[in-house]
This record gives structure tokens, C-alpha cells and sequence, in this order.
């Protein structure tokens, strides 16, 4: 396992953290949770309570994969009509961070997020 690849993990993971912290911030919540090391068990926990407070009609739904084939589906479409020069558009924290690891993660990255399958 290559060290920089180790290092990226890690980034990837406290930028994740960083992210929860500030929602549960917002939220007005402890800010003690589950982190990007957390069981599965503890992080889809932490989901449901997400789901909950944003008054989803159904909560399984909104943990449904079929939402992030979707969006999977539309970043890969946006990325063959433009091969990843993404311009200037409105942006969630998502995109953002997606862009920055698209753009920095060089081709293996790249060719790994196009050629990715369902998550269903």
C-alpha cells in the first residue's frame, strides 16, 4: 500500500470529518460523532438521525443507493461532454471537494470514477 496513497486517505478522511462537524454544528448537535473511521454500523446510525431532521418522507429511500447512481450517473455525463474542464457553475461542498479530487487525482482517478459500476 503506497504511502501517498495513504496520505490522500487520511486528507480525504478529516476533510469528511470537517464537513460532519460543521453540519452537526448547524444542526445544533454534539459534536462528538461518528467520524469517516467509524463502524458501519455508527455511521449509517448517524445517517438515519440525518435523514430525520431533514424530514425526509421516507428515510429508507433517502438512504437508497439509486440516489448516488443518479448523481454518479450525472457527473459522468458532464464529464464527457466537457473531459473534466469543469468552468464555473453553482457548487455544493460535494462538488467542490469532487472536482478537487477529479482534477488532482490524475488519470487513474479519473478513469477509476468513469469506469465505476452501480452501487446497487
Amino acid at each position: 500500500f503506497p504511502a501517498h496513497q495513504f496520505i490522500q486517505k487520511r486528507k480525504i478522511g478529516k476533510q469528511l470529518d470537517l464537513l460532519l462537524n460543521n453540519w452537526r454544528k448547524g444542526q445544533k448537535m454534539n459534536t462528538k460523532g461518528p467520524s469517516w473511521k467509524s463502524s458501519k454500523r455508527d455511521f449509517e446510525a448517524f445517517l438515519m438521525k440525518i435523514a430525520e431532521v431533514r424530514m425526509v418522507t421516507s428515510i429508507s429511500d433517502a438512504l437508497s443507493t439509486r440516489h448516488i447512481d443518479e448523481l454518479h450517473a450525472g457527473w459522468v455525463e458532464r464529464i464527457a461532454k466537457n473531459d473534466f474542464e469543469f468552468g464555473k457553475f453553482s457548487a455544493t461542498d460535494f462538488d467542490l471537494l469532487l472536482i478537487h479530487a477529479l482534477t488532482s487525482g490524475g488519470p487513474i482517478v479519473r478513469n477509476r470514477f468513469v469506469k465505476a459500476g452501480s452501487y446497487n
